[in-house]
């Protein structure tokens, strides 16, 4: 499996997180047997990327969800593996949520989808915010956003599920 880019840090900062309550595990269940956890995604779906990444260049990406996820206490995040990628959620105790999926097929074009608001069973498609290029890149687009006030001109996507 790929080394996930390092992007969840400053990422988080930014971001206003959620949780869907029952959910999560305790606080005491951090270790527990990743089998065992049932986080908010549904397993065996894919998503597809469509959209624009942060320079208005389009990007795609599909990535089918096919591992039970992991849960971390630390960070409220879930992980969930996938064929060409990764899904990662994260919670808050206060009812909001933020969740992103990355295509990590071509390592000198990752492209993934940040959406800002918890999944629904209901919904097929959410609106996001579109990012590619390689790790280093995705990373210098944050480290230029964290505190600066700055904004992106790009970067809208859209992802589906099926």
């Amino acid at each position: 499996m790929r080394r996930q880019p390092t992007l969840a840090a400053p990422l988080f900062s930014v971001l206003l997180c959620a949780a869907l309550v029952g959910c999560a595990p305790s606080a005491s269940s951090g270790t527990a047997n990743a089998q065992a956890l049932q986080g908010p995604l549904p397993l065996g779906e894919t998503w597809v990327i469509g959209g624009l990444d942060q320079n208005n260049n389009k990007i795609e990406g599909k990535v089918t969800l096919t591992r039970a996820p992991s849960y971390r206490d630390s960070d409220q995040r879930w992980f969930y593996g996938g064929d060409t990628g990764y899904a990662l959620y994260y919670e808050q105790a206060t009812g909001n949520a933020t969740f992103r999926v990355w295509d990590v097929s071509k390592s000198g074009r990752l492209v993934a989808c940040y959406v800002f608001r918890p999944f629904s069973a209901d919904q097929k498609s959410y609106s996001g915010a579109g990012l590619a290029g390689t790790e280093e890149e995705i990373d210098a687009v944050f480290a230029k956003l964290s505190g600066s006030g700055t904004r992106l001109v790009g970067g809208e996507c859209t992802l589906t599920r099926s």
